[in-house]
This record gives C-alpha cells, structure tokens and sequence, in this order.
C-alpha cells in the first residue's frame, strides 16, 4: 500500500500524530499560496459528519484552482455494511479534482500465529474492509505513522534536527531520547529549543540536553531556586557560584526562563481548579514527580509576581544579549530578588 505520487484518496493512520499533522500540513502546501490552500481544503470530523455530509464535501469543485483538498479526521461513525457501501460509492464517485486525506489513529499490536509473534495494525489489517477494498484500487494509498521504538529515538532525533536546520551529536541524540521516551510531540519542541540555543553554530551537545532539558543536570539549577525561593540566599548563591563555574550562565538562565514559563501556566490552572494532568496532556509540563515539584513551586509564588519575575527574566536576558552587562552577575541579582517574594 506504499504510494506513488498520483493518488486522490490518501490514507494516512497510526499513533505518531506529531508525524501525521506534519505530513497533512505538507500535503495542503501543494495547493498553492495559502490563501488558495484556504479556499479549496475542508476538515470534517468522521464522528460526526453525516454522510451525506462527506459526499458533499468530496464532490465539490476547486474555486480557483486545479483541486480541492477534504481532511476527513476519522472514520464515519456506526458503519454498517450498508453504511460501509454508501461511504464507498461516495469514495468511487470522487471527482479526479478531490483529494480526500483519511486520518485514522491506529496502534501496532503484536499477535502470535502458530508459534510465531508478528506485528499488525490494530485498525487498517488485512481483514478490514477499507484494506480489502483499497487492494481493488489504483487511485488510493495508506501510510502509517507508528510511533518510534524507544530503540529507534536516537536516530529519529537526529532526523528531525536536520529537519530543522541543525545538527544533534549522536550522544545528544541519546541523552534526549532517554529522559523523553518516545514522545515526538515533545521531543520536536525539545529540539526547537536546543537548536535555537545553541544558534546553528554548532551540534548540540549532551551537555546542552542536560543542563536545558533533563532532571540530571536541571536539578542543580531547581535546587539552587528552591533555596532563593525559602529564604537560603547565602546558601543559593554558594551553589550558583558553583553551577557558574562550570556551566555557560546562558544555560542557566534559559533553564530558569523555561521553568518560570511552566510556573506560570501551573499556577493558572491551580487558580482555575484545574486537574494538572491537562498540563501533562498538553505537553506543558512532564509526567511523574514533575507534577508535584512544580506545583509545590507555583504554589510559593502569587500569579502576579510570577509574571514579574518572568518579565524580569526576559529583560535580563536582552540586556545580556545587547549589552556588556554580564549575565552572571544579573543571576546572582537575580537569586538574591527571588528570596523576597
């Protein structure tokens, strides 16, 4: 079911939707300018789009342009065989103008024949009707998104910073991959920020994914907030003394950006009442014990002086950037304004 360029109808399932939605968004730039991609695509919702609906949609002409673009974001609900046929012959009847995308979320499931384990598709397998009517046609083609083994990150981190215009050393590659499993939401917008970190002037380091991403090297860092933050100041400015004799103050301070940007949004939702696992959901903040470490964080800080700090944040890392101002000691100012909140 691999496929060739010329296909209207394109089948497009499995968990990594990091992946599918970066494939649609390519798929609609071949449409034109965006403001004609605009014009002639549509999404509906397969679980609630009629099907009468769906027919609609497909048999529409392009405005202005060669073809017509339909996202069809799951499949028609309660299909029966009858049902199942009408879906069909609506496909069957597609103008050759319509490019229909079928998002399917789909999971590998391992089975075992005889004595032998394989993998399938728990959806689109050789028994599903839409795999036994696509193998009758020549205009149709599937392509699965499964989500990376964990064994296969490494490689696929790599991929996507060259993706993004830089480069990962493979121990980088590996250091990420170990603390964000296979997340390729997550690790995306990871490796935005490490890329954009260290400014195409080189690969990213393990060092960088340490300090700016993993608990292993953003514990120091955390640690010496959580002593500004109760009140230890001398014993936080001992530790940043030590944290600055080693590490990039750069580091530190995107570290510390990045965790009062979590603070912020964690303190929202505290406010509100809201379950933080939505924040986890969202990929705001990590699972686990990040959960409770942060709130406990939020929870020092009031959501005005958390904005403060956070503009404060920003400022000191212009001036770093636009001045001679050293960005090490704007830190320690930094730690000794934190300890009175």
């Amino acid at each position: 079911m691999d496929s060739p360029a010329e296909k209207n109808i394109l089948v497009l399932h499995g968990d990594d939707w990091f992946s599918i939605s970066r494939e649609v968004k390519r798929i609609v730039e071949k449409l034109g300018s965006p403001a004609e991609a605009e014009m002639n695509s549509m999404r509906l919702d397969g679980k609630t789009a009629s099907l009468e609906d769906i027919h609609n949609a497909v048999t529409t002409l392009p405005f202005f342009g060669s073809q017509r673009m339909v996202i069809l974001d799951g499949m028609p609900a309660r299909l029966d065989k009858n049902r199942q046929e009408r879906f069909l012959k609506t496909l069957e009847g597609m103008p050759p103008s319509t490019i229909l995308v079928l998002l399917l979320e789909d999971h590998r499931r391992w089975r075992k024949d005889g004595g032998q384990w394989l993998q399938s598709w728990e959806v689109l397998n050789e028994g599903h009707w839409l795999v036994q009517w696509m193998d009758r046609k020549s205009n149709i083609a599937a392509k699965a998104f499964p989500l990376p083994d964990t064994r296969e990150m490494d490689a696929w981190i790599q991929k996507e910073a060259i993706e993004q215009g830089g480069r990962f050393a493979p121990e980088a590659a590996h250091e990420l991959s170990e603390y964000l499993g296979n997340d390729t939401s997550i690790a995306s917008q990871e490796i935005a920020k490490l890329l954009m970190y260290v400014n195409g002037k080189r690969p990213v380091s393990r060092e960088d994914v340490v300090a700016l991403v993993s608990d292993a090297g953003s514990s120091d860092v955390f640690t010496m907030l959580d002593a500004s933050l109760e009140g230890r100041t001398k014993e936080a400015q001992a530790m940043l003394h030590r944290l600055l004799d080693d590490t990039p103050p750069e580091v530190i301070m995107g570290a510390v950006v990045h965790r009062f940007r979590q603070l912020i949004q964690v303190r929202e939702a505290l406010d509100m009442g809201d379950d933080l696992q939505k924040l986890v959901s969202q990929h705001i903040i990590f699972g686990g014990k990040q959960v409770e470490r942060i709130s406990n964080q939020a929870r020092r800080f009031t959501m005005a002086r958390l904005k403060q700090v956070y503009h404060r944040l920003l400022d000191l890392d212009i001036q770093s950037k636009t001045t001679a101002i050293d960005l090490g000691v704007n830190l320690e100012v930094l730690v000794v304004e934190l300890s009175h909140r």
